[in-house]
């Protein structure tokens, strides 16, 4: 009878496969967890990246309106020149605007259509002034002073379209609500 006890019994399938399924779990478990924080990871990643790409944008949006606005101010001055003083700004002030020319394209990108087009009718004000000045320079005197007028109030006018762009924000003024 002794013997009968010594002999090995085999193990059962369920035996067998215990260790087996555990370990099968534990590689799921751990490929979700893995699954999981990588695609966690991801998203953050992503976003960072488009919170970048925006404050980059806004950047180049305020320095591309501050330096077309600079530019256009100088002309509107030139004409309130005209008007008040009533005499011609010098040959020697050149107006440039050079700056609406280099960024254009990035106040055409941001900035919605009605501020725009309000931009770009006073870069043309503020040619046509140029010329006009140029023009006035060569002719005889006389009392030009509603002509400034008339460029200063069209260029300053338009000019406020740059300004909430020009501002510490950021959103673009086109995103934000208009209910507020």
């Amino acid at each position: 009878m002794s013997e009968r006890w010594n002999i090995p019994r085999s193990k059962g399938i369920g035996e067998k496969l215990t260790p087996a399924i555990i370990g099968l779990i534990g590689v799921l478990v751990g490929s979700l967890i893995s699954i999981g924080s990588n695609y966690f990871l991801a998203v953050r990643a992503e976003r960072a990246e488009q919170e970048n790409a925006q404050r980059t944008r806004n950047a180049e949006m305020k320095v591309a309106a501050r330096l077309v606005s600079d530019q256009l101010a100088a002309v509107a001055a030139g004409a309130q020149m005209l008007f008040e003083e009533k005499k011609l700004p010098e040959k020697t002030l050149r107006y440039p605007l050079d700056a609406w020319d280099q960024n254009k394209a990035v106040l055409a990108r941001d900035m919605d259509d009605d501020s725009f087009s309000a931009v770009r009718a006073a870069v043309f004000r503020a040619e046509a002034f140029r010329a006009y000045r140029d023009a006035a320079l060569s002719e005889i005197p006389r009392d030009r002073s509603a002509d400034g007028r008339s460029y200063f109030a069209d260029i300053k006018r338009r000019l406020d379209a740059l300004r909430p762009y020009m501002a510490e924000q950021t959103l673009r003024p086109h995103h934000v609500d208009k209910k507020q």
